[in-house]
């Protein structure tokens, strides 16, 4: 289940902005400053400011909030190829942090033996506006892929002509991205223009376009959507950034990956289908066990945001177990009406379980009844019990004692 990481870190300043961080928290717990915290640097040598604290206090949210979606078998099988951060212009000063907690969490994943040995590969998005404050910051410029957004912009053509006095910002980086939101209607023209002529001035590897208009409600899986929707809607932009030779290599229900280095392997830049979004008012998408495709927001105030983690932190073992039982019988049912079969591995991977172990025997017990085979390792069940799969998959389902185990 591959997919994508993305955290975001907001304003803190209790002025700035509608949604910062602290701004309706009546204290703040020192007990992050007790401690190492989660995998970062010692923060006890930090001077104990206010944004000091509230840096601490919403990093160990974050990190309660993706221990507790994890747990879940909805999440726990993902492998993401990036992480994401994107950063308020606060955080420029607080960088090394935000990094420290995108790769703890990259490494928390469960990965096969293979997949850990790799370096996760980090994306820092900034925001338009404040992109030329990223010069004196070594920890944003010694990333491998800086991306500059306008998609919360409010005047994004000035902020993009702001940047382009900065050309230098290409050569300083591994890979440059520029991620542009696409207007509809009134002022596409204009904004369409501007894009063009920072793309021109910047050289960015790669531009992403986002249709941030669109509303996807996807009743297949991502594999089915067909390319040719979003470009053929995107047609009259994608034509004039082929005028600066960047061509389509990524497609996704929402985004077109430009480039002009189409020999790049761009797997890991693609906007994915499934989205693990961590951090306030951030969105995470993924398929279910029926290809639906299911999207989830958090609260854009941050007091909410904060109850509710906190909320859920407290009860994530009832939680983990209520959530994990319904979804474990469901996949059981599901695989064994498919004619890849039941896979005793994924079980063990996603919830911890052996089956073989809770149900003894079972598996040869229904081989020798003739209503199962074995299949690359898979129990399969034969045409003529297919119809009778539900019956058969509710011997798996598991007991009170089971449940205990989980």
């Amino acid at each position: 289940m591959n997919g994508v990481i993305e955290i975001y870190f907001p304003s803190l300043s209790t002025g700035a902005g509608p949604q910062p961080v602290g701004a309706s928290s009546n204290g703040t717990s020192k007990s992050y400053f007790n401690s190492l915290g989660v995998g970062l640097p010692p923060v006890r040598r930090l001077t104990r400011s206010t944004a000091q604290v509230r840096v601490g206090e919403y990093l160990e949210l974050i990190q309660k909030e993706y221990e507790v979606k994890l747990a879940s078998p909805q999440w726990r099988a993902l492998r993401p190829f990036r992480v994401v951060l994107r950063l308020h212009e606060d955080w420029f000063d607080h960088v090394s942090h935000a990094r420290a907690l995108g790769n703890h969490i990259w490494h928390s994943v469960p990965y096969s033996k293979e997949s850990k040995e790799n370096p996760s590969l980090c994306e820092i998005v900034v925001p338009a506006k404040k992109a030329t404050q990223i010069n004196n910051r070594s920890g944003i410029r010694a990333v491998p892929i800086l991306t500059i957004s306008d998609l919360h912009s409010q005047t994004p053509e000035e902020d993009w002509r702001v940047c382009e006095r900065y050309a230098s910002l290409s050569s300083e980086h591994k890979l440059l991205g520029l991620e542009f939101r696409c207007k509809r209607g009134k002022g596409e023209r204009e904004q369409l223009r501007q894009q063009l002529k920072t793309s021109a001035k910047l050289k960015p590897d790669f531009v992403r376009l986002v249709d941030s208009e669109r509303e996807v409600n996807l009743s297949f899986r991502p594999q089915q959507v067909s390319n040719t929707q979003v470009v053929k809607e995107l047609a009259l932009t994608i034509e004039a950034f082929a005028a600066l030779e960047y061509e389509p290599v990524e497609v996704s229900p929402r985004a077109v990956v430009l480039s002009r280095h189409v020999d790049l392997q761009w797997r890991p830049f693609r906007t994915p289908s499934r989205v693990l979004g961590l951090g306030v008012g951030m969105r995470s998408q993924r398929i279910d066990l029926a290809g639906r495709f299911i999207r989830s927001t958090s609260s854009s105030l941050y007091a909410n945001y904060r109850k509710s983690v906190l909320a859920r932190w407290k009860q994530r073992d009832s939680i983990r177990k209520a959530e994990r039982v319904p979804y474990l019988h469901e996949l059981i049912e599901r695989e064994l009406e498919s004619d890849g079969g039941l896979d005793y591995e994924q079980v063990r991977r996603r919830f911890g379980l052996d089956l073989e172990e809770l149900h003894p025997g079972l598996r040869v017990v229904l081989q020798d009844a003739g209503l199962a085979r074995e299949h690359r390792g898979n129990l399969v069940l034969t045409d003529s019990a297919k119809n009778r799969s539900a019956e058969i998959a509710r011997n798996f389902f598991l007991g009170e004692q089971d449940i205990k185990k989980l």
